[in-house]
């Protein structure tokens, strides 16, 4: 396995909505990837729970589909979380990586939800990606 590229995918500071999406390219090398969320700190009265989930994007339609087993853990408050997207690991949403069996498609979206019950809360986080080739 050979690091082609480490990105970072999109980095909020005392972010204060309660959804965001971004799309993004996977390495035209790459053929799998290891994702890493962290929430590194949060603000307001009852910050958390979180949700991370990963999409492709039809090329043809542009309709967004839900990646097999790409939703992260729940975070509660501020933690991390790792999935692994590999086309020949078997799927796994127990275990700690997360295992998401999955060729790369050409477009991705991160769809990221914030608890924001008093309207106050902020959350501060990192989404990377490591794109590998080999196995």
């Amino acid at each position: 396995m050979a690091l082609v590229r480490h990105q970072v995918i999109d980095q909020q500071t005392a972010f204060a909505s309660a959804t965001r999406t971004v799309d993004f390219t996977p390495h035209s090398a790459a053929n799998y990837v290891k994702f890493y969320w962290n929430i590194s700190a949060t603000g307001g009265t009852t910050p958390g729970p979180s949700d991370l989930s990963l999409s492709y994007i039809d090329p043809t339609s542009g309709v967004v589909v839900a990646l097999d087993e790409g939703a992260f853990a729940q975070i509660a408050n501020t933690g991390h979380a790792l999935l692994v997207v590999h086309p020949a690991l078997a799927s796994d949403v127990a275990g700690i990586p997360r295992n998401a069996r999955s060729l790369l498609p050409g477009q991705m979206r991160a769809s990221f939800t914030f608890s924001r019950t008093d309207g106050d809360e902020t959350y501060t986080y990192t989404l990377t990606a490591d794109w590998y080739t080999g196995t």
